[in-house]
Protein backbone atom coordinates (compact mmCIF):
# COMPACT_ATOMS: atom_id res chain seq x y z
CA UNK A 1 0.00 0.00 0.00
CA UNK A 2 1.49 3.24 -0.79
CA UNK A 3 0.81 6.42 0.48
CA UNK A 4 -1.86 7.98 -2.10
CA UNK A 5 -3.96 4.55 -1.48
CA UNK A 6 -6.62 4.89 0.10
CA UNK A 7 -7.29 2.18 2.64
CA UNK A 8 -10.00 0.72 4.93
CA UNK A 9 -8.45 0.37 7.79
CA UNK A 10 -9.42 -4.08 9.40
CA UNK A 11 -7.67 -3.14 12.24
CA UNK A 12 -5.84 -0.67 14.57
CA UNK A 13 -2.46 -1.26 16.53
CA UNK A 14 -1.60 1.19 19.36
CA UNK A 15 1.43 1.05 21.34
CA UNK A 16 4.33 2.93 22.41
CA UNK A 17 6.21 4.36 19.45
CA UNK A 18 9.83 2.04 20.16
CA UNK A 19 10.83 -1.57 19.82
CA UNK A 20 9.57 -3.43 22.39
CA UNK A 21 6.64 -6.27 23.09
CA UNK A 22 3.61 -5.34 24.88
CA UNK A 23 -0.12 -7.03 25.53
CA UNK A 24 -2.93 -6.55 26.94
CA UNK A 25 -1.99 -6.20 30.71
CA UNK A 26 -0.08 -2.88 28.95
CA UNK A 27 -2.04 0.28 29.50
CA UNK A 28 -0.96 2.02 26.30
CA UNK A 29 -1.27 -0.60 24.16
CA UNK A 30 -4.81 -1.66 22.17
CA UNK A 31 -5.69 -3.65 19.15
CA UNK A 32 -8.88 -3.54 17.69
CA UNK A 33 -10.81 -5.69 14.52
CA UNK A 34 -13.09 -4.62 12.35
CA UNK A 35 -16.55 -5.76 12.79
CA UNK A 36 -17.11 -8.61 9.99
CA UNK A 37 -21.05 -6.74 9.97
CA UNK A 38 -20.74 -3.20 10.31
CA UNK A 39 -18.56 -0.43 10.38
CA UNK A 40 -17.43 -0.75 13.87
CA UNK A 41 -14.06 -2.28 15.42
CA UNK A 42 -14.39 -4.55 18.32
CA UNK A 43 -11.86 -4.66 21.52
CA UNK A 44 -9.72 -8.43 21.68
CA UNK A 45 -9.93 -10.62 24.49
CA UNK A 46 -5.91 -11.19 24.33
CA UNK A 47 -3.72 -9.29 21.93
CA UNK A 48 0.21 -9.53 21.96
CA UNK A 49 1.97 -7.11 19.45
CA UNK A 50 5.47 -6.76 19.16
CA UNK A 51 7.43 -4.07 17.43
CA UNK A 52 10.72 -5.35 16.07
CA UNK A 53 11.91 -2.20 13.66
CA UNK A 54 11.47 1.15 13.55
CA UNK A 55 13.06 3.34 10.92
CA UNK A 56 12.58 6.93 9.70
CA UNK A 57 10.20 5.58 7.10
CA UNK A 58 8.50 2.35 8.23
CA UNK A 59 7.55 0.36 11.48
CA UNK A 60 7.89 -3.43 11.17
CA UNK A 61 6.35 -5.96 13.83
CA UNK A 62 4.31 -8.89 14.66
CA UNK A 63 0.70 -9.62 15.90
CA UNK A 64 -1.62 -11.75 17.28
CA UNK A 65 -5.03 -11.44 18.64
CA UNK A 66 -8.44 -13.45 18.82
CA UNK A 67 -11.50 -11.35 18.68
CA UNK A 68 -14.55 -11.68 21.19
CA UNK A 69 -16.02 -14.00 18.05
CA UNK A 70 -13.05 -16.74 17.23
CA UNK A 71 -14.76 -17.71 14.15
CA UNK A 72 -15.00 -13.96 13.28
CA UNK A 73 -12.23 -11.90 14.03
CA UNK A 74 -8.78 -13.34 14.18
CA UNK A 75 -5.31 -12.22 13.32
CA UNK A 76 -1.52 -13.83 13.60
CA UNK A 77 1.03 -12.82 11.25
CA UNK A 78 3.37 -9.40 10.54
CA UNK A 79 3.35 -6.41 9.20
CA UNK A 80 5.27 -3.53 7.68
CA UNK A 81 3.77 -0.10 8.49
CA UNK A 82 5.03 3.03 5.85
CA UNK A 83 5.14 6.75 7.38
CA UNK A 84 2.84 8.73 5.02
CA UNK A 85 2.58 12.55 5.49
CA UNK A 86 0.16 14.21 6.47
Amino acid sequence: ITCDEEVSNPIWIIVPAEVGSYDEEDADMNVQLRDINGESFESVLDAKVEITEITETMIKGKVKATGFYEDENNINGTFAVQYCPL
